[in-house]
């Protein structure tokens, strides 16, 4: 076991493996998520690999109520929330304006922009904001129920991994998944044991 080797970016040169007389050396992470153990690999020793998709639907955790109230709660407010959304049907398309950073940017050039398209604006601005609160609000009551006892670096990087404008029971869906990686680790495990061998070629890209 060595030392950190990553730099600051994450990244290991090859000349920290050879000055080791290594292709392939375990080392201990003290900035980068401390105390794990991560792996750097020379790729031209990488002859076969096994792939899986993440994550792996059949490892996740169960639905809890406490989630499905929360997404049922969402998408209600969600459906209220499109009263706030303005009804620009009638002002030009060049006059309609979808948050106030467009109207600085109509403004730096020049552009005449009447106020009827400034008040959209605001009302659009407010309406986008509601509909944010509700997404954060339900990503945090999921990642609360599904991702307890997950470090803070690690239930940053699952619930940034999908994307917040998903339809709320497939938000939720992807939620159970993930945390399945965690929970269910085995499952994942056997699921890669299973999975075909692929000769790397000498001149193909090292793998993912």
């Amino acid at each position: 076991m060595h030392d950190e080797l990553a730099d600051w970016l994450g990244n290991v040169p090859l000349r920290a493996l050879a000055d080791r007389g290594a292709r392939a050396v375990r080392y201990l992470n003290r900035r980068e998520s401390p105390g794990s153990i991560s792996l750097a690999i020379d790729p031209q020793v990488i002859m076969r690999v096994r792939t899986i998709q993440l994550p792996v639907r059949t490892a996740a955790v169960p639905s809890v109520d406490r989630a499905e109230r929360a997404v049922a709660d969402a998408v209600a407010a969600l459906r209220e929330a499109e009263q706030l959304k303005p009804d620009a049907s009638g002002d030009p398309r060049h006059q309609v304006f979808d948050s106030e950073l467009s109207l600085v940017l109509a403004d730096l050039r020049g552009t005449v922009v009447s106020d009827e398209a400034r008040r959209i604006a605001r009302q659009m601005k407010t309406y986008t904001e509601r509909q944010n609160e509700i997404r954060l609000d339900l990503r945090t009551t999921l990642a609360g129920v599904y991702l307890t006892g997950v470090n803070q670096r690690l239930r940053n990087e699952l619930i940034e991994f999908i994307a917040l404008e998903s339809e709320l029971k497939r938000y939720h869906q992807q939620m159970r998944a993930l945390a399945g990686l965690i929970a269910q680790p085995d499952v994942v495990v056997q699921q890669l044991a299973a999975a075909p061998w692929r000769t790397v070629r000498a001149d193909e890209p090292p793998p993912p």
